[in-house]
């Protein structure tokens, strides 16, 4: 069985990055006790991100700790309101649409928050016209926060990482399942409250020793090292459907299409085994462009993690 489906049968908390992965995790879990055999079975503690620190603000309001008593954690979509509220009052720019600049700055606030990135980091990594607005709307939003006595998500998990002596220990077990990377508080929220989430984190290093990361000196070069790997892939695993995301590409012309033909098709034999290959090369989006992949295709350091920040803070730019 997978692990994460034992995990779950020990009782451990299954805490993923969405509700969307939640529901993909009990669905899974499910389908594996009927294939099973049983006819009942206990509900698996699956849990969004959002969800488990509700609940352990709740676990946290009810116990000694008396300061979190009369606060509100903020839901994802009350903070998003609330962002919304700030952008609109507060803005020294003609803002338009506040919904979608609402959505770039709070994106921004969780990335900062959660790879705890230094502020004057950012500052220095950033044009000056974009890191001012958001400094601006951040000041503006911690400061609507404390008016409402209120704590949004990623200020609680901050201090819920800090919490001092004794120890805070969460009521249950749980470990945190479905991050492309694990950020660098949830680390310490791991360390610090006592999770099973070593042994995951060994899991997914095993996994991870398949990634390879490169640079190359100019987009020529890159395409024809992805075309050779895409090739040799499909060469050694004639079964395997075989993806290569091209950033920036919006459609793929003749001489770009003939070039993908020839690294994915050649040398690939035609019987009653394999089949006829084929190749699809999608027209409307790039799938650079997909969610997925840009996660993927983010780089493993500090570096790469502020260059994605800026790169959202420039999107409120353009849109202002």
């Amino acid at each position: 069985m997978r692990a994460f489906l034992e995990s779950l049968n020990r009782g451990v908390a299954l805490v993923t990055p969405s509700r969307r992965m939640a529901s993909l995790v009990s669905d899974r879990y499910h389908a594996a006790m009927l294939a099973a055999g049983h006819t009942t079975w206990a509900a698996p503690r699956v849990l969004p991100f959002a969800a488990w620190l509700n609940e352990t603000f709740q676990h946290l309001a009810i116990t000694r700790y008396a300061e979190y008593a009369g606060k509100i954690l903020l839901s994802p979509d009350q903070e998003r309101v609330l962002w919304e509220q700030v952008v609109r009052e507060g803005s020294v720019f003609k803002v338009d649409p506040v919904e979608h600049m609402a959505v770039l700055a709070m994106n921004a606030w969780s990335t900062a928050m959660l790879w705890e990135m230094p502020v004057d980091e950012i500052v220095r990594r950033g044009g000056r016209q974009e890191v001012r607005a958001f400094i601006h709307w951040v000041s503006r939003f911690e400061q609507r926060c404390n008016d409402l006595n209120a704590l949004d998500q990623y200020t609680f998990a901050l201090r819920l990482a800090a919490l001092g002596s004794p120890p805070f220990r969460v009521p249950a077990e749980f470990q945190f399942f479905g991050f492309t990377r694990l950020p660098r508080l949830l680390k310490r929220l791991a360390r610090h409250l006592g999770s099973s989430i070593d042994e995951a984190t060994k899991q997914t290093r095993t996994r991870r020793k398949t990634f390879d990361y490169r640079e190359y000196p100019n987009s020529e070069i890159e395409l024809a090292t992805a075309m050779g790997w895409a090739s040799e892939q499909k060469r050694l695993r004639p079964h395997a459907s075989v993806s290569v995301a091209l950033a920036g590409v919006r459609r793929i012309d003749t001489n770009l299409e003939q070039r993908l033909r020839r690294a994915f098709l050649a040398d690939v034999k035609t019987d009653d085994r394999v089949g006829r290959a084929s190749l699809h090369c999608a027209v409307s989006e790039s799938l650079a462009d997909v969610a997925l992949v840009q996660a993927a295709l983010l780089t493993h350091n500090l570096r790469d993690l502020l260059q994605e920040l800026v790169r959202i803070l420039r999107q409120m730019l353009y849109a202002m």
